[in-house]
């Protein structure tokens, strides 16, 4: 039995993947690449993290789980890359 993957699947499958190295790591950077929570991230953008979890597709993101309350991370790099993207 053969089962096809959605892009969909793939991207939630890998965003799941980076989720739990990024818990692993417990903050360390990946790389030069630094990952941040809402909060943070929400701080950066000077946005709140209302607005912030409603446009969160506009901002390289992973996400831990498959419920409204899953943890959010942002890469650092792509808030400061993304800003002037506010929409």
């Amino acid at each position: 039995m053969q089962i096809e993957l959605t892009q969909r699947d793939i991207d939630r499958i890998a965003q799941r993947t980076a989720l739990i190295v990024m818990n692993k790591l417990q903050g360390q950077s990946i790389g030069s690449e630094e990952w941040v929570g809402t909060r943070e991230a929400a701080r950066i953008l000077g946005v709140s993290e209302t607005w912030l979890r409603k446009t969160k597709d506009n901002y390289p993101h992973v996400k831990g789980g498959d419920s409204r309350q899953s943890t959010l991370r942002f890469l650092r790099s792509g808030l400061i890359k993304g800003f002037g993207s506010k929409s």
